[in-house]
């Protein structure tokens, strides 16, 4: 008679298990589960991050067309007046207007960034709207960069109303 711990000689049917235990060779059986959690990956999720990342895309390409028209807004009226724009109710507009110079910087800073690494500016997105900012960004920022080298040498200070800073420079 053959034990059952030894193996059987070749050629020969398996040893069936003894009752409760588990077989060593075979189908594996499937335990039933409760109901299974989302999944977190997939072409669904991936189609999920990429409409997010549109919708963040155009918001900041909207919010950079404003900064940057309202930059060249300031500048026109730097232009016309020797000052910039009026503070407006409770400083609002000059609050936004100061936000939006920074947003300009900002934006063409990362643009250029992003043209020394990957030797291609910002993506224009979906409408347009990144690319449309980036542009009037190094629009702003260039003509500001002449206005203010027209307000040194043709006026000969800057003003930083409603500061009481004044920087003038000689001739």
């Amino acid at each position: 008679m053959r034990s059952r711990y030894q193996d059987p000689p070749l050629g020969s049917p398996p040893i069936p298990a003894a009752p409760g235990h588990a077989r060593r060779h075979g189908p594996r059986r499937r335990r039933a589960r409760g109901p299974r959690a989302p999944a977190t990956g997939g072409p669904a999720a991936l189609r999920r991050a990429a409409e997010d990342v549109a919708a963040d895309s155009e918001a900041l390409g909207a919010a950079g067309v404003a900064s940057a028209l309202l930059v060249l807004w300031s500048e026109a009226t730097l232009q016309a007046t020797g000052r910039g724009l009026p503070e407006g109710p409770f400083g609002l507009l000059g609050a936004l207007e100061g936000l939006a110079y920074l947003a300009v910087i900002g934006l063409v800073a990362w643009s250029a960034l992003t043209k020394v690494t990957t030797g291609s500016g910002l993506p224009g997105g979906r409408l347009g709207l990144r690319g449309a900012a980036e542009g009037l960004s190094y629009l702003a920022f260039g003509l500001g960069l002449v206005l203010l080298w027209l307000q040194v040498t043709e006026v000969g200070y800057l003003d930083f109303a409603p500061f009481p800073l004044r920087i003038e420079f000689k001739k």
